[in-house]
């Protein structure tokens, strides 16, 4: 299994994804290569979706900081 520290791209997000849903199917034990694999891969997923999709502050919000 090849280590992910960091998604750059959207073709290593989508091959990142698809590792991920592979592993989902399947249900590794916990503990195990890979469910650690899961892991790194979801994190990874996870920081690469708040770079690349950021969730903004409502317009409210900003209008009364």
């Amino acid at each position: 299994m090849e280590k992910v520290d960091f998604i750059e791209t959207i073709t290593d997000y989508e091959e990142a994804l698809n590792e991920l849903w592979n592993l989902i199917e399947r249900d590794p034990e916990p503990g195990s290569a890979a469910a650690r694999r899961y892991d790194q891969l979801a994190e990874a997923l996870r920081a690469y979706e708040r770079r690349r999709y950021p969730v903004l502050r409502p317009m409210r919000e900003l209008m009364t900081a």
